[in-house]
């Protein structure tokens, strides 16, 4: 842990952990009783784990994991939850569950993660994973699983994905998820188009594994624009894909008769839906994240400065949202304060000059920017000088004789 290497209780709040570098957990390596991480950012750090590391209990809430150059968080062992919380651009992959207890994720987004295996979602061995109201889309997989890879072994662990929208993940099998393996249950579902080079499990492929004995229900969902076959089922076994959408109100094609999302053998599809679920055909643009540039400003001692943070930071689809500027590490020697404008008011401490900095991120009202600093200088300004009554008749002197103090005399305290 180049930050933060603990065990026992550790609690990690409004922190910003940026370019560590490690073997292991580059921000945080936590291997203790119970950690708690909240509102805190990750950016540019490099590790098995780059940001997070851990194999004990731990509750991520408010948080950023963006653009790490390895896979942002790694976790063995222990329960997990992550609330709230932006994944996205990061190397080799967003998050790497193996042998776990419980794990949930809700109210996420994980995207534009690249990987070999499992970009947004990598799960391994035992262990439960509940993803709920997240969004995982635009990850990338050079081999399977663009959007989750899930790994048991005899059915060990269960997968449960509710009101989730899967989308335009991609690799060479299993864009949007691979099954090798273990349970899965899929609930209110959206896997909108997500796509796989080998033409194999656009949206879902299941692998046959060895001793696959796992079962799969995926149930009042949508499957639309998944190129070529969208369902691959390679296990003997039958797959439980009714009551779903298929993008055309004759269910799909493939083995189906119908013009929508193709299906593989062993896959049952009836019945099907013959219309689309609520938002099931508002397709997913390509959103970025914003840009935040560094900046550089100047005041005098004890003078407030106004500072336009935004004035050199973008946002490629135009939608940078002034309102969410949020300091990350509030400077050492003041205090800076986030306007509704998007702008950042700086109060250096009383009598202090020298330099300053704090680094604050913003975002597009879906996905938060990288971690920017703001570097200040403060220059000192002639103070008229204080004269302090010296308490009395503190030197005394003769009649018609002339008193001489010597240095610092009545100066010594003014």
């Amino acid at each position: 842990g180049a930050g933060i290497g603990a065990d026992g209780t550790l609690i990690v709040s409004e922190t910003s952990f940026e370019g560590n570098v490690a073997e292991r957990g580059g921000g945080i390596y936590f291997c203790g009783t119970s950690a708690t991480i909240d509102r805190s950012s990750f950016s540019e750090n490099y590790a098995n784990g780059a940001a997070i590391s851990t194999c004990g209990d731990i509750a991520i809430s408010e948080s950023t994991f963006t653009q790490n150059l390895s896979r942002a968080i790694e976790h063995y062992g222990g329960d997990m939850t992550i609330d709230q919380t932006e994944i996205s651009h990061n190397d080799d992959g967003g998050l790497a569950i193996v042998n776990a207890a419980n794990s949930q994720i809700s109210n996420s987004t994980i995207t534009y993660n690249s990987a070999t295996a499992g970009a947004g979602i990598y799960h391994e061995g035992s262990g439960t994973l509940d993803i709920d109201n997240s969004t995982i889309a635009h990850n990338t997989a050079s081999g399977t699983s663009g959007g989750i890879f899930w790994a048991g072994f005899n059915s060990i662990g269960t997968l449960t994905i509710t009101d989730t929208l899967i989308a335009e993940n991609s690799a060479y099998i299993g864009g949007g998820m691979q099954n090798a393996g273990s349970n899965v249950n899929v609930l209110r579902a959206k896997f909108v188009n997500n796509s796989a080079t080998s033409g194999f499990g656009s949206a879902v492929y299941v692998a046959d594994t060895l001793n696959n004995t796992g079962v799969s229900h995926f149930n009042d969902s949508c499957f639309t624009g998944n190129a070529l076959e969208s369902i691959t089922n390679t296990v003997g076994v039958s797959l439980d894909f009714t009551n779903n959408w298929w993008g055309a109100s004759n269910g799909p094609g493939g083995v189906g008769t119908g013009s929508g999302d193709s299906v593989s053998a062993n896959v049952t599809f009836t019945p099907f839906l013959t219309t689309a679920p609520e938002g099931c055909t508002t397709l997913p643009g390509s959103n970025q994240p914003a840009l935040a540039n560094d900046d550089a400003v100047q005041t005098d001692e004890d003078i407030p400065v106004v500072i336009s943070v935004l004035a050199n930071d973008t946002d490629p689809d135009g939608n940078l949202d002034p309102s969410t500027v949020r300091i990350i590490t509030s400077p050492i020697n003041g205090i800076a304060v986030a306007n509704a404008d998007g702008t950042v008011t700086y109060t250096p401490n009383v009598n202090f000059f020298g330099s300053d900095s704090f680094t604050y991120t913003v975002s597009d009202g879906s996905l938060t920017s990288n971690v920017a600093t703001v570097s200040i200088t403060v220059h000192p300004i002639n103070d008229a000088p204080v004269a302090v009554d010296d308490g009395g008749p503190a030197y005394t002197t003769d009649e018609d004789t002339p008193l001489t103090v010597v240095a610092p005399g009545i100066l010594a305290n003014d």
